[in-house]
C-alpha cells in the first residue's frame, strides 16, 4: 500500500477511535465506543503487512496505557467516571485509545524515529493536553494542579520514546529498492 495513503488511513483511524471513545464515554456509551474502536482496529489489521507485529504493538501499547493511567489515577491526576467507586483501572475505551495510538504511531509520528529527545519533549508537552481535552468532553475528571500536570508530563516524557523503541524492536525495517541501509 502506498505510504502516503497509509498515513492518511492511520490518521483517520486514530481520529475516529479517539473522538468516538472520548465522546462515547462522555455520553455513557463507553462500551459501544470500545466495540467501534475494535472494529476500526480490525480494519487496520486487514490493511497491515505484518499482523503479528501489529498485535504485539497493540498489546504492548495497551499495557503501557494500563500502567501509566492506573498509576496516575492512584496519584490523583485524573479519575474516570466508570471508576468512581471501583479500582483505579482505566476503562476499556481508554485502553482502546492507547492501542490505537500504538498502532498508528509509526505512520503518524514515524518522523520521530531515533529522535528520542524530541519525542520526549513532545510527549511531555502534549501528553497532558490530551487528558485535559478528554476532561473538557466530560469523559473524565483531570486535576490541573501544577503537581498533577507535572506528573502527567513526566509520564509522557517516556511514552513517545518507548513507543519508538517498541516499533524499532518489533517491526522489521523496510528496505526500499535503491536505498542503502548500511
Amino acid at each position: 500500500m502506498n505510504h502516503k495513503y497509509r498515513v492518511v488511513v492511520a490518521f483517520v483511524h486514530f481520529q475516529l477511535i479517539w473522538w468516538t471513545c472520548v465522546w462515547g464515554a462522555a455520553w455513557g456509551f463507553g462500551g459501544a465506543a470500545t466495540v467501534f474502536a475494535l472494529a476500526v482496529m480490525v480494519h487496520h489489521f486487514y490493511l497491515s503487512e505484518n499482523r503479528w507485529a501489529e498485535v504485539q504493538i497493540l498489546v504492548a501499547s495497551a499495557g503501557l496505557g494500563l500502567a501509566i493511567d492506573s498509576l496516575l489515577s492512584v496519584l490523583g491526576a485524573y479519575q474516570f467516571a466508570e471508576s468512581l467507586h471501583s479500582a483505579p483501572l482505566p476503562p476499556a475505551w481508554l485502553l482502546a485509545i492507547w492501542g490505537a495510538f500504538g498502532l498508528t504511531y509509526r505512520y503518524l509520528l514515524g518522523w520521530l524515529k531515533g529522535r528520542y529527545l524530541i519525542a520526549a519533549a513532545l510527549g511531555a508537552a502534549l501528553g497532558p493536553f490530551t487528558y485535559v481535552m478528554g476532561a473538557q468532553s466530560g469523559a473524565m475528571w483531570v486535576s490541573v494542579a501544577p503537581g498533577h500536570l507535572a506528573l502527567m508530563a513526566l509520564a509522557w516524557l517516556w511514552v513517545l520514546p518507548a513507543l519508538d523503541g517498541l516499533h524499532r524492536w518489533v517491526v522489521p525495517p523496510v528496505v526500499e529498492p535503491g536505498v542503502h541501509t548500511g
